[in-house]
């Protein structure tokens, strides 16, 4: 008559003790890629809304007017779920900031992070 071995429960506890590492690096890995994506899309929005400023060689309403256009056509409200921007335009820089949404960080009670971009405008 042959034993057999008492390891049923063996897997399910190393299982257990190696997803417990793993899902919360995997999480933070998530909520990093989609912050790089936003930080990404936005530098590109906020350079062609910086090469759009540099066609009017003084600040002014019109200025400031492409600026928002360019933007509004490359990195909308809301775009990728973050959050309202706030848009800085003076005669030298734009700057744009947003609040990118944190998936798994919310674990931590991180609800967002905010994302910045800003160029100089090349006259």
């Amino acid at each position: 008559m042959r034993r057999r071995k008492r390891s049923g429960g063996l897997a399910i506890v190393t299982f257990s003790m190696v997803a417990a590492v793993t899902v919360p690096f995997l999480g933070l890995a998530l909520d990093g890629a989609m912050l790089c994506v936003v930080k990404e899309r936005l530098t590109s929005a906020v350079d062609s809304a910086a090469n759009a400023a540099s066609r009017y060689p003084e600040k002014g309403p019109k200025m400031e007017s492409a600026v928002r256009r360019f933007l509004d056509a490359n990195f909308p409200e809301g775009y990728m779920g973050t959050g309202p921007r706030a848009l800085v335009v003076d005669g030298e820089r734009v700057e744009v900031r947003v609040a990118a949404p944190a998936y798994f960080l919310r674990l931590i009670h991180v609800r967002s992070v905010e994302v910045v971009a800003a160029r100089r405008i090349s006259m």
